[in-house]
């Protein structure tokens, strides 16, 4: 009995026996453990694809359809991709204003959503581990009473996704702004006379620019075949003159000529504001140069080399004026300054130099030169300059205009009161790069005075004629890109339209039978737009102005506003998501 207490045969084998169950057991949740761990990961890596994936589809829809749900069917596909199916209801939003619809995951997940800028995409996977074959087995009661599984929780993995929020300008879909209160502050008139307008028409009369009760109609036709084909109307008043049974108003369609259908009520809006988009356009102070004829000899000088000789004033700030003069070679005047001085560049200065002043010969020597200089508005010669102050613009032949800004002070005392071009075999262009011209008042001698806004006179040229002017941004193409302003009016101008075509100093024409390329917007806050004749204004365009008269079938299309375009705003913008939790 001794020897058998004393005898160690076999007791590894007891051991071993005893002690196998409970390796088996720290095994088993070793495994079940690092399963865990491994399906977390792959739980968290879906979560984050399928709220990348959902906030994606939100930021898509947002602008068309902001209250959509098919991100909640994006995400569940998305998490289904990676191996996890869940229902819709796991993918939630929380709105900018803070509501949300997430029920559903607070319910399977009690933690807190992190969402600290708003929009937020939610989407939650949930596993329960019980449902695992390895989990169920680790539960089974061992045969020998041995160690069990410890019950293995709810695996749960959730991705917030937040969209960066920003707000933008928005394009307008208008293109034309009557600002008269007025039943024809927008007239067409005359047989078939046709507005073609492949953007909306917008009348603001009586709620900001003239305050008072708008008056009804806003628009008139004048004659039996006068009509519009528009998009959209929108009128201050409580009633306008369209639709009206497909009498005289009509949807754009293309080609011309077309049927259209009469314009929808769904297309007019009333009691509507169109506030001025380019009421806070700066209207720039003029560059001050020297009048036409406006440089006198003072003292001739001497030693100066014999002929025609170009000289650049001294002083002053800005753009140096130039001009020639002659100096004979022979006579008592001999290497004198002398004769008729002629100024070929005005100069462009913010300090006009005043006094007696110098000037330097281009080349040659000579000393002692002085004169006076009278400044004022230059008058056209016909070699545009950019940058400088015109009493009028009124090219003839051959005319291009370089890239630049051109400043009409207005008008002449010789029946020019602005920009004017009439007569056969005139082509007037710009640089594809553009041009702006800015009306403003008169001053100097040679203008019509303080009283005189220069105003636009492109009327009575022929089919032989042509013209194509584009603004900065427009390349007289369909886009607007840069400031794509073409002519501006000072807003404060005194020469004001007070009624449908009168006074005529105070109407601006875009008239004539030639081809006319006219892109950008034409601002007159305080006149008559008109245009007569038979040819069509081609190019993109907009025009703001108190009055719109058509008589004839021009042909204005959307894109080249410049900032919103008329009747735009501000709109939110969803773009760049990002993990936020």
């Amino acid at each position: 009995m001794i020897n058998l207490a004393a005898c160690t045969r076999g007791a590894v084998a007891v051991i071993s026996a005893m002690v196998f169950p409970l390796l088996l057991g720290f095994t088993s949740l070793g495994v079940e453990v690092g399963h865990w761990y491994l399906t977390q990961r792959q739980m968290q890596g879906a979560a984050d694809a399928a709220a990348v994936s959902a906030a994606a589809r939100y930021i898509a829809d947002y602008q068309t359809d902001p209250n959509g749900t098919g991100y909640q069917q994006t995400g569940a596909d998305y998490a289904g991709y990676n191996g996890f199916t869940i229902p819709n209801a796991n993918v939630c939003l929380i709105k900018v204003d803070g509501t949300d619809n997430c029920g559903t995951v607070r319910s399977l997940d009690s933690r807190p959503i992190i969402c600290n800028s708003p929009p937020c995409i939610v989407v939650e996977i949930s596993q329960n581990t019980l449902n695992w074959i390895s989990s169920q087995a680790s539960l089974e009661p061992s045969s020998t009473g041995g160690i069990q599984g410890i019950p293995t929780p709810i695996l749960l993995a959730r991705s917030v996704v937040s969209a960066k929020i920003t707000t933008q300008a928005s394009a307008g879909n208008d293109c034309i702004l009557a600002l008269a209160n007025a039943t024809d502050a927008v007239l067409v008139h005359g047989n078939n006379s046709n507005l073609r307008a492949r953007c909306g028409i917008a009348i603001d009369g009586g709620l900001d620019q003239n305050v008072g009760t708008p008056v009804l109609g806003g628009i008139t036709f004048n004659g039996s075949d006068a009509k519009a084909q528009i998009d959209r109307l929108i009128v201050a008043a409580p009633s306008a003159s369209c639709p009206d049974g497909g009498a005289h108003c009509f949807q754009y369609c293309t080609p011309d000529p077309c049927t259209a259908p009469a314009l929808p009520a769904s297309a007019v809006s009333l009691n509507t504001a169109t506030p001025d988009p380019y009421a806070s356009i700066p209207f720039p102070t003029f560059p001050l140069g020297v009048q036409t004829g406006g440089v006198a000899i003072s003292t001739s000088g001497s030693g100066y080399t014999p002929g025609t000789r170009t000289f650049t004033v001294v002083g002053g700030t800005g753009t140096p004026a130039k001009f020639t003069v002659v100096v004979p070679s022979s006579g008592g005047d001999a290497g004198k300054v002398t004769g008729t001085v002629r100024v070929i560049d005005p100069g462009a200065y913010t300090s006009f130099p005043t006094g007696t002043i110098t000037a330097t010969p281009d080349t040659g020597g000579g000393t002692g030169a002085t004169f006076t200089l009278t400044q004022g508005c230059f008058s056209w010669n016909n070699t545009p300059i950019a940058d400088r102050t015109y009493c009028s613009i009124r090219p003839t032949g051959t005319s291009n205009f370089p890239t630049g800004t051109y400043y009409i002070a207005g008008g002449d005392n010789s029946g020019c009161a602005g920009f004017c071009m009439s007569g056969n075999n005139n082509h007037v262009t710009s640089d594809a790069a553009g041009v702006t011209f800015y009306l403003g008042n008169g001053y100097g001698a040679n203008s019509r005075g303080a009283s005189g806004t220069a105003t636009v006179a492109m009327s009575g040229f022929g089919n032989s004629s042509t013209v194509s002017l584009c603004a900065p941004g427009t390349g007289c193409g369909t886009g607007c890109t840069g400031s794509c302003l073409l002519f501006v009016q000072n807003p404060a101008t005194t020469t004001i339209s007070t009624a449908q075509g009168t006074p005529t100093t105070s109407v601006n024409s875009f008239s004539g039978n030639g081809a006319s390329t006219i892109s950008g917007l034409v601002y007159l806050p305080r006149q008559t737009f008109q245009t007569q004749g038979n040819s069509s204004i081609a190019g993109c365009f907009g025009v703001v102005a108190k009055y719109i008269d058509v008589g004839g079938t021009p042909s204005f299309t959307n894109g080249c506003l410049p900032g919103n375009g008329i009747g735009g705003g501000t709109i939110t913008v969803l773009s760049s998501p990002y993990l936020a939790q």
